[in-house]
């Protein structure tokens, strides 16, 4: 993966980090690259981490907090590295929250500074944890901060079908600015956590709703087009 530095820094080099199991064990590389040009040999590289667990890694769920970057795949924990230190560790995710195989059912979210938010889907409940994070081990533990119920917040919105849990729900997209993008069967639907406001923004057709992904970016709307010139010459 690479990491790029932050918005409006004058640095022009970012990182590439690549993680690596064998059997139940699993490490990191990072390198540096600056103007299109890398060392190979300045390579650095973590000791081995033991992880007993399954591990399937979604590179949307990857998190950098204050030098640590937080990655979610495991079904109970979250697997960090310190980049200065290239030091690995694993932490629990909060109790009865489990990484469902194949469902979108947790997010991570950097909050700011100080440390990562955990977006946990359960049926129609959104639960929003916090967990502090230092410089070197992480930080302390979970802390449920919010509790949504989507069946109040979609208001009119909301099928019938949804009451008897047969709808199918699932996290596609979580942003920096607490915006989920949460499909309901074929229906994506935009929520603001803070403000609890709701928008549909498409319903997809039978055949299209296995295969996609959602890329949210921000724009002026309606875009502004230049302003048409007519040559006369060519009217003629």
């Amino acid at each position: 993966m690479l990491l790029f530095p932050d918005v409006g820094s004058d640095d022009p080099s970012y990182t590439f980090v690549e993680f690596l199991r064998k059997d139940q064990e699993m490490l990191a590389k990072a390198v540096s690259v600056r103007a299109e040009i890398s060392d190979l040999n300045s390579v650095r590289e973590s000791a081995t981490i033991e992880i007993q667990e399954s591990w399937e890694r979604s590179i949307r769920r990857d998190v950098l907090v204050n030098g640590n970057l937080y990655l979610l795949g495991g079904k109970g924990h979250v697997l960090g590295l310190n980049l200065a230190s290239m030091r690995l560790f694993l932490f629990r995710l909060p109790d009865g929250v489990q990484q469902l195989h194949r469902m979108g059912n947790i997010e991570l979210l950097r909050a700011g500074d100080s440390g990562l938010y955990l977006i946990h889907l359960k049926g129609f409940q959104i639960h929003v944890w916090f967990r502090a994070s230092d410089s070197d081990i992480g930080g302390g533990n979970w802390e449920l901060v919010d509790n949504i119920c989507l069946g109040e917040s979609f208001g009119q919105f909301a099928e019938p079908n949804w009451e008897s849990g047969d709808a199918l729900v699932a996290l596609h997209r979580v942003e920096d600015n607490a915006e989920v993008f949460l499909r309901v069967d074929r229906v994506i639907f935009h929520i603001h956590i803070m403000n609890r406001t709701v928008n549909k923004v498409f319903e997809m057709s039978p055949e299209a709703y296995r295969y996609f992904d959602i890329f949210p970016f921000m724009m002026l709307w309606p875009p502004p087009f230049p302003q048409l010139r007519h040559n006369h010459d060519q009217d003629q």
